[in-house]
Order: structure tokens, then sequence, then C-alpha cells
């Protein structure tokens, strides 16, 4: 190959890498939060409370939403952070961003 298609496809590449690597960033950035059930908030907000709670909470409801301790320690984690995760994007929708801020002061 001579040195002007060497630098062509070498080119190429980078700016086929670059955007490969911009495409990513956005992805990552824009990723919903992971679905969390009503009950799995709420099994959440009792593990909160402690331990005694959450026991009581699961034995008292296991036969309306057939779930147990087993479950509930299995997945525990997994429903925090996903509830966690909605708590704190709901938090984000909520709040205006500096641009939407700018524009109300002036405006008024």
């Amino acid at each position: 190959m001579n040195a002007f298609a060497k630098t062509l496809t070498t080119t190429i590449l980078l700016a086929v890498a670059t955007l490969d690597v911009a495409s990513a960033q956005t992805t990552d950035a824009r990723q919903p939060c992971p679905s969390v059930s009503h009950l799995q908030v709420r099994i959440v907000e009792h593990a909160d409370q402690g331990m005694s709670q959450l026991t009581s909470f699961v034995h008292m409801t296991h036969l309306i939403y057939g779930i147990d301790m087993t479950e509930v320690r299995a997945s525990l984690e997994t429903w925090r952070a996903a509830a966690a995760c909605q708590v704190e994007a709901a938090a984000k929708a909520d709040r205006p961003d500096d641009a939407n801020l700018n524009t109300t002061v002036t405006q008024r």
C-alpha cells in the first residue's frame, strides 16, 4: 500500500472508533432504570425499617403475593438498586436544568 492509502485507512479507522465510543457513551447515559414493581418497592421500604419489619411483612403477605424470604433475600439488593435509580431519575426529571432555569428567570 502506498502512503496515501495507509493514511486514509488509518483516518477512517480512527473516525469509526471515535463514533463508536461516542455512541456508547450516549447510550449509557440514557439507559433507563430497571423496572421494579409496587410490591418490590414495598419490600424495600420494609427492609429499610429493619429485618423484623421485613420478615413480618413477607410472612403476612406471602399467601397474597406468593413471595417468600428466600426470594426476597436473593433479590433485595437488586430491587433496592432499581428503586433508588427510579427515585433519582424522578428527582432529575423534576429538577429544572440550567437552560430552563435561565429562561424562567429572564421571563419574569
